[in-house]
């Protein structure tokens, strides 16, 4: 944990961060979906965020998993919408996601992720060998229905990432 980790907290009614890097506010009430992500980012830089849906627009809010209070915030939250919230990612080193909020949704996949395609050739080719693939998140259909989004179909150029096998 460090100060870039960032402070998450509830102040009375309003979901409170703020970092190094962003501040946002969200109105309990305007909470449409709480889960938990993860990427290959760590050990070195934060890997692992909570996840803030409220559907009044394309995006979500984000912050750092490893904020110090992270243990009474969620405690917090968890009395304030009324359920129990179970961590699923703790041991995750890949791309995953989990809704934790709404309980019809808990355990779910809150993000599909996919992968640009590669275009055939040499450059390709050499890119391949000194890059990674660029991997996208997008909130699965379900979670874009629920939250009042439109449906929308993956990018012609990309296709669903696979875990490398290990």
């Amino acid at each position: 944990m460090s100060d870039e980790d960032g402070k998450l907290w509830i102040d009375g009614t309003t979901i409170k961060y703020t970092s190094k890097w962003d501040s946002w506010a969200i109105p309990l009430v305007d909470l449409k979906v709480f889960g938990e992500s993860t990427n290959q980012n760590g050990p070195y830089t934060t890997d692992y965020f909570f996840i803030f849906v409220t559907g009044k627009e394309e995006g979500w809010q984000e912050a750092s998993f490893y904020s110090p209070d992270r243990e009474k915030f969620l405690k917090d939250l968890s009395t304030a919408l009324n359920t129990e919230l179970h961590l699923g990612l703790t041991f995750s080193a890949d791309f995953a996601s989990r809704i934790l909020w709404p309980p019809q949704f808990s355990g779910k996949p809150l993000f599909d992720y996919l992968e640009k395609n590669k275009q055939p050739g040499f450059f390709s080719w050499v890119h391949g060998w000194f890059s990674t693939n660029l991997i996208f998140q997008f909130m699965t259909a379900e979670v874009r229905t629920f939250v009042g989004l439109p449906p929308s179909p993956p990018p012609a150029n990309m296709k669903r990432y696979a875990s490398p096998k290990r």
